[in-house]
């Protein structure tokens, strides 16, 4: 029979490295044994938040209750038990985002079931569990990001559930996901391969040094119970073990551990099961009782004596029981009298001590007690109190909070008038420049504002005419009426990479489910319908005699020559080219590809394909065959004006070759040599650009900027001329592919999972 084990739970916790007594975002729930659901066994908790604001540790209290609650409360099995913890923290997260949209909560949530030496991890979300063996160390989840999309989004919660063990010496650390970031899982594991706890969180506060990150941890050893006193033949072990579940190692439980060597002792040097030591039995000597030695008679006590002054008080007559209680005024005023002759009093008695006047000496002895009728006292002063002081601690704190209030709202008026004065003078610069920095002046004054009134009227209409400087200043432009064609749902997920739109057709490559799907437009523009009932190309499709499989690219290539048909064309993992024909379907077109390393994106300008290859650090230009495309591709850069291509989002051509950068940089090129290019007025750098779509009729360019939620508008100089943003929402922060159709004069959208269309505002003019 296998011993019991006893656990150690331990916690780190740091903010701006300063370690915290006490994590907000864990929980270790270890019922007692005769508790009706010690059964289920012990629960350990860890949750991370993120989000804009505050109010975390309220929301961490509501999201660890709800899982503690949960997974104590379903009466079935531990996984289902699981599942439903995850459901619940769910829920209260899409209830606290829709109470505060701007928030944006999320959460990952890591939780461990224990009974014995079993364990069951469930995960949802970002999350990460290590389980210590003597000489392994496993990693849940075996990948990060495989636990699936984070808790309080719209996505359905997946969990994922492991089975594992513990033995004596095993220790579990289930840490913060951003753990992985601050250090490696190598070193992560090295600390949950110590020999105890506190070793273990010594070591997590080196490598997190001034990160704000937390860890629960769980140590396991076996339960060795204490030793109780059993006399005088047995003497108890010093510093044993005890078998108390949850306190803090002892001495002796640490040192019956096997203590590693270097940085990976831990890891690999504890395969030895600490040894059990019983009590050592020790012979009783025999005890000498000498007679106790007889004390000596005490000598007589002979009081000192000492000076004494006149007592206080002096005697007062005993107002006898017919006489009326007196009034409050005359107990006033005899408490003053009375203080005034105490008063004289001591100036009497410091004064006669300075001149050395002696006091009548008196003996310590005792004086016969004679017990005399107590006066009688009225009760007026006690009730008088219970009233009184109560009131006046009621007029203490009120007379605070006005203060405070009056102070507040000094504070506020003072702020309003410094914002106020900064977007005054904002209003009134004709350079948007200063501008500018007078509105980020004003910004700081309105934060403050909010923080103290949030929904002060005056705060209201000054936020309001901020907003429209800005709009003013930074050249927004709204965009009315986004307006969503097709929502992609399933249970699937979808990853929605490219919109083409040409005639009465729009295109949209979905690399999730690896489909291409084919939409007709209405007579207006305003709608969509699917058109057949399978995707225009999908993966698994036989063209020819290759199957389809992953999807990577497509682009719309208009004829050049009578000989050539404009067709839709669709780029696969295995380097393959499928030909979409609206009226005869599918066609397997040859394209050469013995230069490839690694092609990404393709593009089509007069009839020519082109495939960017960031692996090499080319663009192949291919002329149109009868086949495809099976000539020997152009390399359109020379072997030494190669640009670097790494970090490439986007290709787009218009007689010039463009490359756009994930950091924002706009690469133009004119027969194989770069040209000038350069952002000119651009109101804030880009932020994880997405799409770049090009006038071919026009001198304009649009940039997609999921993280400005935005579309740029500028020339095809640089000069920026203005920026969209959505009317209302964050719909552009989620921006992944841009398409313009010039001709009808809209902007075809796709995020994650929806296509939307955005008529463009009139143009602004060029300066």
């Amino acid at each position: 029979m296998a011993e019991p084990l006893r656990s150690t739970v331990g916690q780190f916790s740091s903010a701006g490295g300063r370690w915290q007594p006490r994590g907000q975002n864990m929980r270790a729930v270890e019922p007692a044994p005769d508790h009706p659901r010690a059964e289920r066994g012990s629960l350990y908790i860890l949750i991370e938040v993120t989000g804009a604001g505050g109010g975390h540790a309220a929301l961490y209290r509501q999201l660890l209750t709800a899982a503690q609650v949960a997974f104590y409360e379903v009466g079935d099995t531990v996984e289902v038990a699981l599942r439903q913890a995850v459901r619940e923290v769910q829920a209260v997260l899409r209830r606290a985002n829709e109470a505060l949209p701007e928030a944006a909560w999320r959460a990952g949530l890591s939780m461990v079931v224990r009974y014995g030496p079993h364990l069951v991890i469930g995960q949802a979300g970002p999350s990460l569990v290590l389980v210590s063996h003597p000489k392994t160390v496993d990693v849940f989840p075996a990948r990060l990001g495989d636990s699936g999309p984070a808790l309080g989004g719209p996505d359905r919660p997946e969990v994922v559930i492991y089975d594992a063990t513990v033995e004596a010496g095993s220790m579990v650390l289930m840490a913060q996901s951003d753990w992985a970031e601050q250090a490696k899982l190598e070193a992560l594991a090295v600390a949950a391969a110590s020999p105890s706890v506190s070793q273990a969180t010594q070591y997590l506060g080196q490598l997190a040094g001034s990160a704000d990150l937390s860890a629960l941890l769980i140590s396991f050893d076996y339960d060795i119970p204490s030793v109780k006193d059993a006399g005088a033949g047995v003497r108890p072990l010093e510093g044993g073990a005890t078998g108390i579940t949850g306190e803090a190692e002892s001495p002796a439980a640490e040192s019956a551990r096997p203590q590693g060597k270097g940085l990976f002792g831990g890891l690999f040097g504890r395969g030895r099961t600490p040894e059990r030591v019983e009590p050592e039995e020790v012979e009783a000597a025999p005890l000498d009782l000498e007679p106790e030695p007889e004390l000596p008679e005490e000598p007589e006590v002979v009081a000192p004596i000492v000076t004494k002054p006149a007592p206080w008080p002096p005697s007062h007559g005993v107002r006898s029981e017919s006489e009326p209680a007196p009034s409050l005024a005359e107990q006033r005023a005899a408490a003053e009298a009375e203080n005034r002759q105490r008063a004289a009093w001591e100036q009497r008695i410091a004064a006669e001590a300075e001149a050395g006047v002696a006091t009548e000496e008196i003996a310590l002895e005792p004086e016969p007690f004679e017990p005399s009728a107590p006066p009688r006292r009225s009760a007026w002063p006690l009730v008088l109190a219970l009233i009184f002081i109560p009131l006046l601690i009621l007029a203490v704190v009120v007379g605070m909070l006005l203060t405070r209030t009056r102070a507040a709202d000094a504070q506020f008026t003072e702020v309003l008038a410094g914002a106020n004065n900064v977007i005054t003078q904002a209003e009134q610069s004709t350079d948007d420049a200063a501008a500018a920095q007078r509105l980020a002046g004003a910004k700081e004054f309105l934060d403050q504002a909010k923080a103290l009134r949030p929904n002060d009227e005056q705060l209201g209409e000054m936020l309001n005419r901020y907003e429209n400087l800005v709009m003013r200043v930074e050249k927004v432009t709204p965009l009315y009426g986004i307006v969503p064609l097709w929502p992609f749902q399933g249970d699937t997920g979808h990853q929605l990479e490219r919109v083409m739109a040409t005639g009465e057709s729009v295109f949209v490559l979905d690399k999730a489910t690896n489909q291409v799907n084919r939409f007709t437009r209405s007579a207006l523009g305003d709608s969509v319908e699917p058109v057949g009932d399978k995707p225009a190309v999908q993966k698994g499709d036989p063209v020819g005699d290759h199957t389809v499989g992953d999807l990577i690219d497509m682009v719309w290539i208009e004829a050049a020559t009578a000989n050539q048909r404009s067709l839709l064309h669709v780029f696969d993992a295995a380097g393959e080219l499928v030909a979409f024909d609206e009226v005869y379907g599918q066609k397997r077109l040859i394209v050469d590809r013995a230069k490839w390393v690694t092609p990404q994106l393709i593009a089509g300008y007069n009839g020519n394909l082109y495939v960017a290859d960031p692996g090499a650090d080319q663009i192949w230009r291919y002329a149109p065959t009868a086949n495809g495309y099976e000539g020997e591709p152009t390399p359109w850069f020379q072997e030494d004006k190669k640009p670097d291509m790494a970090g490439m989002v986007a290709l787009a051509i218009d007689g010039h070759i463009w490359l756009l950068h994930s950091d924002g940089r706009l690469l133009k090129f004119l027969s194989g040599e770069q040209r000038a290019f350069a952002w000119d007025g651009l109101p804030s750098p880009f932020s994880s650009p997405s799409a770049l779509a090009l006038s071919q009729e026009g001198d304009r360019l649009y940039v997609a900027d999921p993280g400005n939620s935005r579309i740029v508008e500028a020339t095809k100089d640089g000069k920026f001329l203005r920026q969209f943003k959505a009317r209302e929402g964050t719909l552009l922060s989620g921006i992944r592919h841009l398409f313009l159709d010039e001709s009808k004069g809209i902007f075809y959208i796709v995020t994650a999972d929806q296509l939307y269309k955005a008529s463009i505002p009139q143009a602004a003019p060029a300066q």
